[in-house]
Parts: C-alpha cells; structure tokens; sequence
C-alpha cells in the first residue's frame, strides 16, 4: 500500500523547497498535533479504503464510516493512517462489516484518523481527538458529494466511532438539499441520539417504521441487567422495527453473521436473540441469548457492565441487509 497522501507533507524537491520540507517535518515530529493539522488529500484514491469506480452496476452508494479498529492501542492519541500496518486494520474491517451492503451499494470507505481506543480508556478530554478525525470525516463527505453522481441515492453508514462521526456529518449537512434529497437511510448502530440532538437539528428525522427513508436507523445493545444512565436514546428495535417497548422474539431474527478479515462468513447463527426497547432509557434489550458472558464487552470499562455494544452489527446483521435493501426499493419507488 502507498503511504496516504497528505497536502503539504509529501512534496520532494531541492534547494529552498527540500529546505522547507525538512524544515515541516522537524516541526511535525516536533509537534505531533502539527501533523495532525494536515488535510488528507481525498482527491487521491490511496486516501480511501474503498473507493469504486462506478461500474459495478449499482444504483446506490453507501459513505461507510468504520468503527474503531485498532483494538490494541492504548495510547491517547489519533491513528496514523499512513503507516502501513495501522492502515490494513481499516480495509481488514471493513470486510468484516461490508456484506450488509452486498449487492445494493458501491462502497465509499475512507480512511480517517480515528481516536485510539487509548482515548476511551483514559476518559480523555475526546474533543481535540474528536476534531481530528471528523474533519478528516468531513473532508472525505464533502469529496464525495462535489465529486461522485449527484442524483444517486445514498446510504450513510456508521458503527461505534463511525456513528459518532455519522451523527457529526448529519448535524453540519442533513438538512442540506444535496444531501436530504439524495439520502435512503442513515444506519447510526452503537450511538446515542437523544432528544437534544433533535431540538438542535431539526431536519433530523428517527426512523419510525421499517421503509421510511431520510432518516436515521439508530440502537444501543444491552443485556437485562444492564445499568444505563444519562438522557434517553431515541431508538428503534431492528427485529420489528417498532419504537415502543413491543418485544421481538428470536424466531424473529433472520439471523447473527460473523464474516472474518477477508469477508467471508465464519459463524451464522439463526433466531439468535429477540429485543426490546426500554421504555425508560431508550436501550435495545436483548434477550434470550445463550451464555450472554460470550458477548459482553469485557475489559472495556467505559461501557456499561452487560453492554453488547462490540457485536452490535452481529447480532441482528442479516435483519439489516434486509432493511437496508427494503429502504433502497422505497426509495426507488418514490422516484418513480
């Protein structure tokens, strides 16, 4: 893999201009947060863990934002995504996570410097890191929106970190024509939205059923004896899609998947859970899961004890897939 571009910070040359580009980097190994502060080059391809080149056929994208995928990093920082090694986490991830889209959209997957898992760890003031990795963020959406079909139909995608990213890039641009016009869905899955995000940002609309499109498909996992605390989260329940407490029963789960690095399916469990929705704190229950311990969160104590959150995805994954392309065909026939 060639290293990132980065605007400014890999230029050669001789004389007053090699002068200067040692001059930035002693700066940059000097300053780290000055590294940080380059633009990445979108215009570039190597800046993206996917970027299609329109013939696949497809009649709709996805902007998938990846979760956090360096689980070993315990320092507090930004991840460097011009090393190669931290940059094959990214596409490894994204195999692992793509296949809900399989056959609906062409994927658009940016790399971006993500917060450690060292940042959540410590309970780190976030938001410096935060800004890092969402003008990367930004400035890969905003390539994609002045550079990609401007009258194809979109998904936007995000699990954990990349939900946390999505709901940013709502926030600045889903009230925007470019945007509202064209998008199915925006899939936010391990992200709380509450009713404050909505006060502040009008043109954000919930999902309230299973085929109404523009909105924003939102949940949090947890066992029954999860203690959350905080504002409510404003959810739906992916096995019903229902927004009240209405329980779903497992033979209602299409089916947990788990796909390895390369993409490929190693586990597939049908009817593996049913779900509902706290009534008080918004949290989608599971429930009826065999030895529960297997899947909670251990060893990661910024999320609640019982917390689901890193199998999210898994879990109701082929409930998803079928949605997702359910929301597509809405979206079709509306345009018709």
């Amino acid at each position: 893999m060639k290293r990132i571009p980065i605007e400014n910070g890999n230029r050669r040359g001789t004389g007053a201009a090699a002068f200067l580009a040692a001059i930035l980097l002693l700066l940059a190994l000097a300053t780290p947060s000055l590294a940080e502060s380059l633009p990445v080059d979108y215009s570039a391809a190597e800046s993206w863990v996917s970027r299609p080149d329109g013939t696949d056929g497809l009649c709709a994208d996805v902007f998938f934002l990846l979760p956090t995928v360096n689980m070993k990093d315990t320092s507090v920082g930004n991840e460097d995504i011009t090393n190669e090694r931290a940059a094959s986490r990214y596409w490894k991830t994204l195999n692992m996570e793509k296949g809900v889209f399989d056959g609906v959209a062409s994927v658009y997957a940016p790399y971006y410097r993500q917060k450690t898992l060292g940042v959540y760890l410590a309970r780190a003031d976030a938001a410096v890191y935060s800004d890092v990795a969402y003008r990367d963020v930004r400035d890969a959406f905003a390539w994609y929106l002045n550079n990609k079909d401007p009258e194809k139909p979109f998904f936007l995608f995000g699990f954990s970190q990349g939900a946390e990213m999505g709901l940013r890039l709502m926030k600045d641009y889903g009230g925007e024509p470019s945007v509202a016009d064209r998008l199915i869905a925006a899939y936010l899955i391990g992200q709380s939205i509450t009713a404050d995000d909505l006060a502040a940002c009008p043109w954000l609309a919930m999902a309230r059923g299973e085929t109404d499109t523009g909105v924003i498909v939102s949940f949090e996992c947890v066992s029954e004896e999860t203690r959350v605390t905080g504002p409510k989260a404003i959810a739906i329940n992916p096995l019903n899609w229902r927004t009240d407490s209405t329980p779903a029963l497992p033979e209602e789960n299409l089916g947990f998947v788990q796909a390895d690095t390369a993409g490929a399916v190693v586990r597939e469990i049908a009817n593996f859970c049913g779900a509902y929705l706290n009534e008080t704190t918004g949290m989608l229950i599971a429930t009826g899961i065999e030895n529960p311990q297997e899947w909670a969160a251990a060893g990661l104590d910024f999320l609640p004890d019982g917390s689901y959150h890193l199998y999210e995805l898994n879990f109701f994954y082929n409930n998803l897939r079928e949605n997702i392309a359910k929301r597509f065909e809405a979206m079709a026939q509306s345009a018709r």
